[in-house]
């Protein structure tokens, strides 16, 4: 039985074997495979749009056209204010802001101290636990949390990122993500988890570190991370009946995890035919945190229905929202980039000051 001293020895564990894993090996190669997905994107972005693009330093970027300029790093940009970030990483205080707005899964919150509010949410059925602040990613987030042993040790792993951690109910069905930029709806994706195909002679674990030789190979366009060895990968392959040292028949598909962030380009799927009401939901919920560049991530096992009919929830409000799930694998294009890009522009700080230049003229 683990008391709460394992369970802060565990979260430190977890934490120092992250940062860990980000300075060396696999967390080297993803990082820069994600700087090269973002400088390709930026670079690409500016010439359809007609700018100019400058590297700076440490990829960040300078993009210009017709006197005006902005900066993107990654996938910031400048389109969000501080305070509007700070709102967006706090998922119990969003929830709460959306709790008349769209449907949730049923949630609390929690701490390694306060493990019995949790426990008394865990029905048999899956929960997943995440840490509650300023994580991104699928960082520290388990699905398939069912007993008290499993929510023990997904507790230790979460709290390696924040104190404060999130309980919910896992809801069945597929993720789409809907990006909106400044409430216009740009593009609407599928995102399936990561999935290898076994070939009957390999063992699971074998599989995946030659997907993962793949990866490092082919770089962002193939994907922007690796695949992790991990508890959602574990409890996943556990819920098929099937575990690291299972070798999968030839041609069969094995999903490796619940979460998504891992997946491969390919995985991604553009949406042309999401029910309307999840739309209007979904920019409801973007307009009621004030995010102007927002990925609102739904689940729901039926997109032509409102979300109430099939039972589905909206999951996160994003601020900084990835753009790698928007890749056109065959041109090798972020879709939604050049649009994203040129609304930064038109309200670049340059505009605004020479629109104030403009009034000084005219009082002058």
């Amino acid at each position: 039985m683990w008391n709460h001293l394992d369970l802060h020895a565990r979260s430190l564990w977890t934490l120092a074997r992250t940062k860990l894993a980000a300075r060396r090996g696999i967390g080297k190669a993803m990082q820069r495979q994600r700087d090269e997905f973002y400088s390709h994107a930026w670079e690409q972005a500016a010439a359809q749009i007609g700018a100019s693009f400058d590297h700076l330093e440490g990829g960040l970027y300078e993009i210009r056209r017709h006197g005006q300029s902005t900066r993107v790093w990654k996938n910031y940009t400048p389109h969000d204010d501080p305070g509007t970030l700070r709102l967006a990483g706090n998922k119990p205080l969003v929830l709460q802001k959306l709790k008349q707005v769209a449907p949730q899964s049923p949630w609390k919150t929690f701490t390694i101290a306060s493990l019995d509010t949790a426990r008394k949410l865990l029905d048999g059925s899956p929960h997943v636990v995440k840490p509650a602040r300023n994580t991104g990613a699928g960082s520290g987030v388990t699905t398939g949390v069912r007993t008290l042993s499993d929510l023990r040790t997904s507790a230790a792993i979460a709290s390696a990122f924040d104190s404060t951690l999130l309980i919910e109910k896992q809801i069945a069905g597929a993720n789409y993500r809907l990006l909106f930029l400044y409430g216009e709806l740009l593009e609407v994706v599928r995102r399936d988890p990561p999935a290898i195909q076994g070939d009957g002679r390999s063992s699971i674990r074998q599989l995946v570190a030659a997907e993962n030789a793949l990866r490092r190979e082919q770089g962002w366009r193939r994907a922007q991370t690796m695949l992790t060895v991990d508890d959602d990968m574990r409890r996943t392959l556990s819920s098929s009946g099937l575990t690291l040292r299972s070798v999968p028949p030839a041609d069969q598909p094995v999903t490796l995890k619940t979460v998504i962030n891992e997946n491969q380009a390919a995985e991604n799927e553009v949406v042309d035919d999401l029910c309307p009401e999840i739309v209007a939901s979904c920019r409801d919920c973007a307009r009621e945190l004030g995010i102007q560049l927002a990925g609102v991530d739904i689940i729901t096992t039926d997109p032509s229905v409102p979300l109430e009919q099939s039972g589905g929830v909206v999951l996160e409000v994003n601020t900084t929202p990835g753009f790698y799930h928007h890749l056109d694998c065959d041109e090798l294009k972020c879709r939604v980039a050049p649009a994203i890009l040129d609304a930064a522009l038109r309200q670049s700080n340059s505009s605004l000051k020479s629109q104030l230049n403009e009034k000084w003229e005219v009082a002058n």
